[in-house]
């Protein structure tokens, strides 16, 4: 541990290097530990990138849907077989790094509450929204950026329509405008999905 230490906080392991039983005048040039086949697991490390996974998922489903970080909502998860024993056993870091009032594990989604699904490697999500939510107040957010994302894309495709613009313009510039028009698209589909979705106020 103190080799492994050493690169970062070199004077405090040396001075512990010094004190316990070791090798060498010093841990200087002591030979730095070289990782052993037989200690890696994969499938642990398979297990915990598929929850991180999980976690990245429901921190992103909550920013999509302006749901203040640090205000702890109820999650529903529907895992997929073979990794319920799993995700129960980390149930204690999901709730705490995901920020989550409740976890359940459901066999279907009712969707009697406002809630939002997501899905994962271990399975799909729903978090529900319903008391961390002012549907109304989101309501006219999403509208509002609707209306602005829906001008970015009419002035891109009136850019895009310009011959003049297409033939004397860089191609660099241009092909900017087409990736820009493209991701306008695809935001502003998100944007109504996410409207739709809202419950009626």
């Amino acid at each position: 541990s103190l080799r492994l230490l050493h690169p970062f906080i070199p004077f405090i392991t040396e001075e512990l290097w010094q004190k316990v039983p070791h090798q060498g005048p010093t841990i200087m040039t002591a030979p730095y530990p070289e990782p052993r086949e037989d200690w890696i697991d994969t499938q642990a490390i398979a297990r915990m990138r598929e929850l991180q996974e999980l976690i990245t998922a429901v921190r992103t489903a909550r920013a999509e849907n302006n749901v203040d970080p640090k205000k702890p909502v109820p999650m529903e998860i529907r895992c997929k077989e073979g990794v319920s024993g799993f995700v129960e056993d980390q149930a204690r870091h999901l709730r705490n790094l995901a920020q989550l009032s409740r976890l359940d594990f459901v066999s279907s989604f009712d969707g009697e509450e406002f809630q939002v699904q997501g899905v994962s490697s271990l399975g799909e999500f729903a978090l529900l929204l319903g008391d961390a939510v002012d549907v109304e107040k989101e309501r006219q957010r999403i509208e509002k950026l609707v209306e602005q994302t829906r001008g970015e894309v009419e002035g891109l495709s009136r850019r895009l329509q310009n011959q003049s613009f297409l033939e004397k313009a860089p191609k660099e510039v241009v092909e900017t405008a087409r990736q820009r028009y493209s991701e306008a698209i695809d935001r502003l589909s998100k944007l109504r999905e996410k409207l739709e979705r809202l419950p009626p106020s």
